[in-house]
């Protein structure tokens, strides 16, 4: 909200919406606050981001699991992943009766992709980020044949990409890890829905925020043709 021109009933509106189960997308947040699609989008991502900053000071403890799976699987697949093929792992703390009380969905990419799962690498990176390292035991199905594997963490994958698909109609890579900690987020409180928004709002004050600037940034792009472009456009001008 620091900076925001928008009264604070809107952002109250806004996280109340977000704190949902079903969530809501920016289209449809814009027709309820009457305001425009970029406005109601940097809403979104910016309640989305204090999410995330949450979900990254918990980590999974106790008996953990991990399994491999796939968000937007196309349909004319092959052997070899498909660009809409986004490679996932899913973590989850389990209880006393192997039922996952906590979860974490975190997005893998580059080099730590093997096909269409995640390579030792990439299950290493998930360990060290978000499973505390006071665990009991780590299990990982990343090398199970897939009727091995755990499968109340693939039907939470399942869960997941239906909720993407349904209330956003679906998502691309790069903003894709942010919709990822909503739904873990959301999952992690729904057994408590009265304070899903009070915990929700006190993300939003606790957690600096995120500016247009930082989400629509291109991290791809090298600095020094940034340099060069700006280069050429300063020799153009005192040209003239």
């Amino acid at each position: 909200m620091e900076g925001s021109r928008l009264p604070l009933r809107y952002w109250f509106l806004a996280i109340y919406h977000h704190a949902h189960s079903e969530a809501i997308s920016a289209s449809r947040l814009s027709q309820i606050l009457q305001v425009t699609y970029k406005t109601a989008w940097l809403m979104g991502h910016k309640i989305r981001h204090a999410m995330s900053q949450s979900g990254g000071h918990q980590l999974l403890t106790g008996l953990v699991r991990i399994t491999p799976a796939i968000y937007g699987r196309a349909y004319n697949s092959t052997a070899c992943r498909h660009p809409q093929e986004h490679p996932l792992l899913i973590g989850a703390a389990l209880n006393g009766h192997g039922e996952p009380h906590s979860i974490k969905i975190a997005q893998i990419e580059g080099d730590d992709i093997n096909g269409r799962s995640p390579c030792y690498s990439g299950v290493w990176k998930f360990q060290q980020r978000h499973v505390s390292p006071r665990a009991i035991e780590v299990i990982s199905d990343n090398r199970r044949p897939i009727h091995d594997r755990s499968k109340q963490l693939m039907q939470i994958g399942r869960r997941a990409s239906k909720w993407l698909n349904d209330t956003f109609k679906g998502i691309g890579p790069k903003h894709l890890q942010p919709y990822l900690d909503q739904f873990c987020f959301l999952w992690n409180h729904e057994k408590n829905p009265l304070t899903t928004f009070n915990h929700s709002l006190t993300c939003c004050v606790t957690f600096p925020r995120i500016t247009y600037k930082a989400l629509t940034s291109r991290p791809d792009r090298k600095p020094a043709a940034l340099d060069y472009y700006r280069v050429r456009k300063m020799k153009r001008k005192f040209a003239s």
